[in-house]
């Protein structure tokens, strides 16, 4: 699932800027930026309960540049 993170980035990044009028896309963006900031730490936690149930190995698999 990882591999269409940036296709509906882009997607939704062009859709944003045709329909949030000029004056409140800074205001926008900045909120958009805040939310995602403010949940990157569930990725960490989330691979921190997988070492500890699975070992050290499991997170570095499930991680999205190793599709070995």
């Amino acid at each position: 699932m990882m591999f269409l993170a940036r296709p509906i980035n882009i997607v939704l990044a062009s859709y944003e800027a045709q329909t949030i009028p000029d004056a409140l896309m800074e205001r926008f963006s900045s909120a958009i930026n805040f939310g995602a900031w403010s949940i990157r730490w569930v990725g960490a936690l989330a691979a921190g309960v997988l070492a500890s149930a699975f070992g050290a190995v499991a997170p570095t698999r499930c991680s999205p540049g190793r599709w070995r």
